[in-house]
């Protein structure tokens, strides 16, 4: 008998005893906001499970139908499923994560690992996560099994742990950070589940290696591109807040209570606390700066679990993570339509049709709170961290400067280091303006739409109005583009900082190629002043060729909510719930249309397009005023 099915054969009798406690009682938690939330995106996941077609490529399977396919990863929904179904009773929980454990073989492989998708995406990374949702599903709730459906529940693990161990730790340096961050917990659990000393000893381990990866002075997880430590020419990591605060940071603080870890633990809360001062004050995280920014998603990134538990977890020992669980949930209930999750505040007003892959894997985080009973019922009171800051702070990890200014909130980035052409904001773009009590003004996307992850990302012929978010400088000349975004170069100058306003200069050069000046890259200046009842914007170029045209866009995110008016050329008015912005430029806005709207998928934001042509000489200004 090989090591496998040794494994196998007594997964029997150390699933039913290893962990399993007396069953635990039915609950409803029907005024949990957590519990309602989850019921919400599994109910809607069980309307689209398949079972009338009965061949095994399709049978258990639950269909996406923004994708008219069903996801790869789609089976890890067997954990929150597993979850209601120790929670309400109702056998149709149960039943649906029975069928999505068979569904599940359609996308292992010979060598233990599971495909991400069947066919098109034959990345294994996600195997982790995968051993990960059946690793809970069974921990928690596999005493609500057979001892024979237990049994044939674990028998892919020690296959799948093997190549986890083979391909996702530490010392192979493959893959981005937050893989064999999971790893550590993908480990832990296998060994405790099967008994399989080694594993325990490979996952404690890999948790001592982990500590590397954590930057300083603000212990932000590095590693969200390759070579995980190298810096960038401006000493900047690859960082990405998305991933770190919903999927990195979760699955090594439950790999700490699971280990019982108390100084990782103590690691975890550090680092989220540093994390969190990049959460605005309506939930939404600031992640406009993030190396992998095409999948961010506002709430937090297009294919990982969530942040609510990372949170909640801590809620008792520090108010300001209670405060960020609820805002966060909150916000994903604000973006959940028809019982999906949707990539981003404004995707159901877009039209844009929903895969299911966010739902099913927020409803995972949402599983992890209820059965590591953290708290479901938090209220959101007070500020966040970031609006008690003052002026102008640098986080020279990622070479880029949050602004708190009352009642102006910002993000200036400058970060240059490069995980995949036009990912990564630079030359100084102002990438979020958020407004108190109005929410987002100003944000940014991508500059060229790459879907560099194909089945994660729309196809952009879904769109008529796709459309770049980020306020920046252009300028072109016959088939170039020159972009503000693009210098890895520019710079900024602070120019006065008192109590009233806070004003700086940042300078650089438009560029053709992301990253790279050329010789005849037109040099800009751009000045922001910001006061109490206003922000301006001051822009010139300095140098350019003849026959060179320039244009500053400055996209205002404005959904149906925002009624816009335009008082004449060069001036509109925003209303909102009673609350005005007037916007004033001192040339006439380009083709104003106030109907018109772009859209773009990440961070998924309507945006009404504001130009203003370059006249040629001197400074030109953009104003917004509060009225």
């Amino acid at each position: 008998m090989n090591r496998r099915d040794f494994l196998y054969s007594n997964s029997v009798l150390l699933a039913g005893t290893s962990l399993s406690a007396e069953k635990m009682p039915y609950l409803s938690n029907k005024d949990s906001k957590v519990f309602n939330l989850l019921k919400t995106w599994c109910d809607r996941m069980l309307e689209l499970q398949i079972w009338e077609v009965p061949h095994p490529s399709a049978y258990g399977g639950i269909l996406s139908p923004a994708d008219a396919r069903i996801r790869g990863r789609v089976w890890e929904a067997l954990y929150p499923m597993m979850c209601l179904y120790r929670r309400t009773g109702e056998e149709r929980y149960l039943r649906s994560a029975r069928g999505l454990q068979k569904w599940s073989k359609n996308v292992l492989i010979y060598n233990g690992a599971y495909m991400n998708e069947p066919y098109t995406n034959e990345w294994l990374g996600t195997t982790v996560f995968g051993m990960i949702a059946l690793g809970m599903a069974v921990k928690f709730h596999g005493d609500l099994l057979s001892d024979k459906e237990r049994a044939e529940w674990l028998k892919p693990m020690p296959a799948a742990t093997e190549w986890i161990e083979e391909h996702l730790t530490f010392e192979l340096k493959r893959s981005n950070i937050n893989y064999p961050m999971s790893a550590i917990l993908a480990l832990h659990l296998a060994g405790t589940l099967l008994e399989e000393e080694k594993w325990i000893k490979r996952a404690a381990y890999e948790a001592e290696l982990a500590y590397e990866f954590f930057s300083s002075p603000n212990e932000l997880i590095v590693g969200e591109g390759n070579p995980w430590l190298q810096k960038s020419p401006r000493n900047c990591y690859h960082i990405d807040l998305g991933y770190n605060v919903e999927e990195s940071l979760p699955n090594l603080l439950f790999y700490a209570l699971e280990s019982k870890n108390e100084k990782l633990k103590a690691q975890v809360y550090g680092s989220a606390e540093q994390h969190l001062k990049f959460l605005l004050p309506d939930g939404g995280w600031d992640n406009s700066w993030g190396t992998r920014r095409d999948k961010w998603t506002y709430w937090g990134s297009r294919t990982s679990d969530g942040s609510y538990p990372l949170y909640a977890h801590f809620a008792e020992k520090n108010e300001d993570f209670a405060n960020a669980a609820a805002l966060n949930l909150k916000l994903l209930e604000a973006c959940t339509y028809e019982g999906f999750l949707t990539g981003g505040p404004d995707y159901e007003e877009a039209g844009i049709a929903v895969s299911l892959h966010h739902t099913f894997c927020h409803a995972k985080a949402l599983a992890f709170a209820i059965d590591y009973e953290m708290p479901l019922e938090i209220e959101a009171k007070g500020t966040v961290p970031r609006e008690r800051e003052k002026g102008l702070i640098k986080v020279p990890e990622i070479n880029a400067y949050r602004l708190q200014h009352e009642p102006w909130t910002a993000t200036f980035t400058f970060n240059d280091a490069l995980y995949k052409a036009n990912a990564t904001a630079s030359g100084g773009v102002l990438s979020v303006l958020y407004l108190k009590n109005w929410g987002m003004l100003l944000g940014s996307s991508t500059e060229v739409y790459h879907r560099y992850e194909r089945d994660n990302m729309h196809p952009a012929r879904v769109l008529e109005n796709l459309g770049v978010l980020t306020p920046q400088l252009y300028a072109y000349q016959d088939e170039k583009i020159y972009r503000q975004a693009f210098d890895f170069q520019a710079e900024m100058e602070e120019i006065s900082r008192k109590d009233t306003a806070l004003k700086f200069k940042v300078k650089g050069q438009l560029c053709a190629e992301y990253g790279k000046r050329q010789k005849e890259s037109p040099a800009f200046e751009m000045e922001y002043e910001f006061l109490a009842d206003q922000m301006r914007i001051r822009y010139r170029i300095l140098s350019w060729e003849e026959g060179m045209n320039a244009v500053f866009s400055c996209p205002i995110l404005a959904n149906k909510s925002v009624k816009v008016k335009a008082m004449d050329g060069q001036n509109i008015e925003l209303i909102k719930d009673e609350k005005r912005i007037n916007i004033r430029s001192d040339v006439a806005f380009e083709n104003l249309n106030t109907e018109q709207r772009i859209f773009h998928f990440s961070p998924g934001f309507l945006a009404l397009p504001l130009k203003i042509n370059w006249s040629g000489s001197g400074w030109q200004e953009i104003e917004i005023r509060l009225s």
